[in-house]
């Protein structure tokens, strides 16, 4: 076994830019709002395709007054 020094960067570590990275994440923070409005959007959605299923399911029933439950 080969003894590895500790402060020894890697290659992955060497052919990092940071300043890649910093506009990545940037960009990822500006797409962030968008991505939740998608994601309430969709929320939305799935919220209205249970009520429409429940609501298809349920017997609507009438009463009058008088009437014997």
């Amino acid at each position: 076994m080969l003894p590895v020094e500790v402060g020894e960067a890697t290659i992955c570590h060497l052919l990092k830019d940071l300043s890649i990275n910093e506009e990545c994440m940037k960009t990822e923070l500006d797409l962030l709002d968008e991505l939740r409005e998608k994601e309430r959007i969709r929320e939305e959605v799935c919220k209205q395709r249970v009520v429409r299923r429940y609501n298809a399911k349920v017997k609507q029933r009438t009463f009058q007054k008088g009437d014997l439950i």
